[in-house]
């Protein structure tokens, strides 16, 4: 696949109505997040990265906010989720700020 195709199918990614629970880190701790992603903003790095603020809506009724990305498999030649500490060139996190900011905090 090539870089113009990957970055389409990056393009396609959405989070949105995706339910979420993140459990404690506590093993005898029983407090457990749940929601679902209600809205996201994101950009597609040069590196064909996709990082995403998602807005996430808890069964408390309150708003949670993560930040997450997806990353290209060449093995699997499809997304996958990240699941290490992302980075992301500050131009391109302006950018996503600024997003976030115009679409939830005026």
């Amino acid at each position: 696949m090539d870089n113009n195709e990957i970055r389409k199918e990056m393009g396609k990614l959405s989070t949105i109505k995706k339910k979420v629970s993140f459990k404690s880190r506590e093993k005898n701790e029983k407090n457990t997040l749940k929601g679902k992603v209600t809205d996201e903003v994101s950009v597609i790095l040069d590196n064909n990265d996709k990082h995403f603020i998602q807005k996430i809506e808890g069964k408390d009724g309150k708003y949670y906010y993560r930040h997450c990305y997806y990353v290209w498999s060449k093995k699997a030649k499809r997304p996958v989720f990240g699941q290490f500490v992302s980075t992301i060139p500050e131009e391109k996190y302006k950018k996503l700020i600024k997003q976030a900011v115009e679409k939830w905090f005026k």
